[in-house]
């Protein structure tokens, strides 16, 4: 297994002995490139969360483009975008600073008014070379709050340049820049008109979004993953892994061989951890620090054994311990994660036949919790599959007198329109009841015309436009019915304007000209 590390920088290039674990999505982000450069797009924006890997995908690509045959392609073919030329690659990591000064640091030219005609001098060179030119500019983010706060019009202006030079369909040049965000959000602070030409700069970018699905954020942590613990119970972690299945609460995409290389994690705690640091940290980065860490609460120290797992409650431990000052603010999550510390003091209150027993409520609920709060919204466990997973990965007994007891206590209950477990804080109210009683009241559909027809009296509206062209008067009379209807006018009346509702509001206007 190669050499892991924390974060990738663009101008330092690969530590040595670092392997790349290509996935589908960056694949597919390479061949977009690929495919829309193809098209005359040249100027490119990869949008993704912090530690998604954006930065190990550049390298990589720059890896590939670089022709050398002695190295495995990792992501595309080079002729698929440069054909038989070299490359020549400026790396720039941004920063709080004008653009300008950056490119020309890449350029070796220093700070310049004209880095844009010492770039385009620098491309023929290269043109005459027969070669293809690529920017990458990292942390393109910076660059812009900087350009907001700094000289907008100014920095815009040269961006929108720089674009447009790269966009040129017959230069054989790419320019890909990666931000964390989409690019109007840094234009919040901005002035309307400001705004508007930063709308009009985006557009000389081509968006392509990088976003690792969780269950292959799962299958890169298997693949870094080198754990020396021997499974001490293969059969029981099978069960698991068909418990996890069976409650919907990982995506059968996942490969039993991915879940059991996570190993000594449980599959229920596997997508959890995965989910918690897509959530709350940086993704794969943390999710790597995560397999990697040592000490307290970490997986790499856990002494898993027949029974036990690195579990759900591990992973509430985890989490707190490691995103407590993110989770202390106020944030989606609030409300759930403080609705397990409620229960976990509740069960404090209870009298338990044990110690043992005690602990063992303290952890269901914690699991409970867990699960509420990332689960997708698909899954479902019964109390039978919440006892089996107690006992199976948190070498808990008789879990099932356990969570029941949790139930007449009103700390926990089973949600029938959910089919599973939840917190419960308590109430008098059979809920599941009168759910039930309401699924059995059929609305009665309201005639709202007779209501409306007491308070409203009988008008007359003459028709002034038609007097004033025609020199002859006529008159309209209001109608207020449940349905539109071919009446004709009788009378002095010349014609209607009714309004029809349809058993509910709101009321539409129609006008019938005769």
């Amino acid at each position: 297994m190669g050499n892991f590390s924390l974060s990738a920088n663009i101008e330092n290039g690969f530590a040595k002995g670092t392997e790349y674990i290509s996935t589908p999505n960056a694949i597919k982000v390479a061949q977009s490139l690929v495919s829309d450069y193809a098209t005359g797009i040249h100027s490119f924006t990869i949008i993704g969360s912090y530690g998604t890997g954006k930065s190990s995908f550049l390298l990589a690509l720059e890896e590939d483009l670089k022709c050398n045959k002695n190295k495995e392609i990792l992501l595309i073919s080079p002729d698929c975008l440069i054909g038989k030329k070299k490359v020549e690659i400026l790396n720039i990591v941004g920063d709080y600073k004008d653009l300008s000064t950056l490119i020309g640091n890449a350029l070796n030219i220093g700070s310049t008014t004209n880095v844009l005609d010492e770039l385009r001098a620098f491309y023929n060179k290269l043109k005459s070379q027969n070669k293809f030119l690529l920017i990458v500019i990292d942390e393109f983010g910076k660059v812009l709050e900087h350009a907001a706060e700094h000289n907008p019009e100014q920095e815009l202006y040269l961006i929108q340049k720089l674009a447009e030079f790269i966009n040129m369909p017959q230069r054989s040049a790419m320019l890909i820049t990666t931000l964390h965000q989409n690019f109007n959000s840094y234009a919040r602070k901005l002035n309307e008109a400001q705004k508007n030409e930063w709308t009009k700069v985006k557009g000389r970018f081509k968006d392509i979004v990088f976003v690792e699905p969780i269950e292959q954020v799962m299958y890169l942590a298997a693949k870094r993953h080198n754990s020396s613990k021997e499974i001490k119970d293969l059969n029981r972690l099978k069960d698991l892994q068909q418990l996890c299945f069976n409650c919907k609460y990982v995506a059968e995409g996942i490969s039993e061989e991915t879940l059991t290389t996570l190993y000594p994690l449980d599959p229920f705690a596997a997508y959890s951890i995965t989910k918690a640091i897509e959530r709350y940290g940086q993704n794969e980065r943390s999710l790597f620090s995560f397999m990697e860490s040592r000490g307290s609460n970490s997986v790499a120290e856990f002494e898993p054994e027949n029974n036990l797992t690195y579990n759900l409650s591990c992973v509430y431990d985890y989490v707190i311990q490691n995103f407590y000052s993110y989770l202390k603010d106020a944030n989606a999550d609030s409300m759930q994660w403080s609705a397990i510390n409620v229960a976990m003091e509740r069960a404090e209150t209870v009298s338990w036949s044990n110690e043992k027993q005690h602990n063992d409520a303290i952890n269901i609920i914690k699991a409970i919790g867990i699960m509420n709060i990332l689960g997708n919204g698909t899954y479902s466990v019964t109390i039978q599959q919440m006892a089996g997973y107690a006992e199976n990965a948190m070498a808990a007994k008789d879990a099932i007198e356990t969570i029941n007891k949790l139930i007449s206590k009103n700390i926990v209950r089973f949600a029938e329109y959910k089919q599973r477990l939840i917190l419960f804080e308590g109430t008098d109210v059979d809920i599941e009841e009168e759910i039930r009683k309401a699924t059995l009241k059929v609305p009665r559909s309201t005639n709202y015309i007779d209501n409306i027809t007491l308070f409203f009296n009988k008008r007359i509206t003459p028709v002034k436009a038609h007097f004033y062209h025609k020199g002859t008067p006529r008159y309209f009379d209001y109608l207020i019915l449940s349905e539109v209807l071919d009446i004709l006018p009788t009378g002095d009346t010349d014609g209607y304007i009714a309004y029809f509702s349809q058993s509910n509001p709101p009321i539409s206007v129609k006008v019938t000209h005769f």
